[in-house]
């Protein structure tokens, strides 16, 4: 329906832009990308409602968790890091005597 309306509006486009025809151009490579991607989803043996946003939010929820596990992790080497690095100069300390 809006590619019939911005066909439309082109036609009556008084100073000759044609934003509404290029509008239109768009909506028809958008409307074709749309139905590749349900095309190769349908190949892939996914269902004709998946939802593909919904995917997206998983995904991201997945992602946000590694993020989160790394952070965890990255923090517990740090501070072991940190722990070897005192004991290297307590032990130090002791060897030379100095405080």
């Amino acid at each position: 329906m809006a590619l019939a309306i911005s066909c439309l509006l082109a036609m009556f486009c008084v100073c000759g832009c044609l934003i509404c025809c290029s509008y239109c151009q768009m909506e028809q490579q958008y409307d074709q990308l749309e139905m590749t991607v349900r095309d190769n989803a349908r190949e892939a043996g996914l269902p004709d409602d998946y939802d593909f946003n919904e995917d997206n939010v998983y995904m991201q929820e997945l992602r946000r968790e590694e993020e989160l596990k790394y952070g965890v992790v990255q923090r517990a080497e740090n501070e072991e890091e940190s722990l070897a690095t005192k004991r290297r100069g307590a032990v130090e300390e002791e060897e030379t005597g100095h405080i």
